[in-house]
């Protein structure tokens, strides 16, 4: 099954888009009628299983990907002197946050180099 537009119901080539060098972004705010989708995590657990990428694929679509769609090459990686706004996940496999959608796998924030409260 492939993932489908849901204004128009096209399917949309996650797969192929993302083998051509496009640029793949995985985020979370709000769906088109209006429900808000707070965690980044069900919307990269639906990539996985609905769009064809593999569970490191989505992380990085996630991250870099969405920066470079935002055209914005500076954000998405962690390099020294880079903004340091990221989240610090509580698994020792990032990939594995993947299977539970419903959790939140946040262990520590950091934005603007500080710890926020949680």
């Amino acid at each position: 099954m492939e993932p489908l537009d849901l204004m128009d119901g096209r399917p949309l080539p996650i797969r192929k888009l993302y083998e051509a060098g496009g640029a793949v972004a995985i985020a979370s705010s709000s769906s088109p009628d209006g429900r808000a989708v707070a965690s980044p995590v069900l919307p990269m657990a639906l990539a996985v299983d609905v769009g064809g990428l593999g569970p490191w694929e989505t992380l990085w679509a996630a991250t870099r990907g969405a920066a470079m769609a935002l055209g914005d090459p500076e954000r998405g990686r962690l390099r020294p002197g880079d903004p340091a706004d990221l989240v610090i996940l509580d698994t020792e496999q990032p990939a594995s946050i993947l299977l539970r959608p419903d959790a939140n796998p946040a262990w520590r924030v950091v934005c603007g180099g500080a710890i926020v409260p949680m």
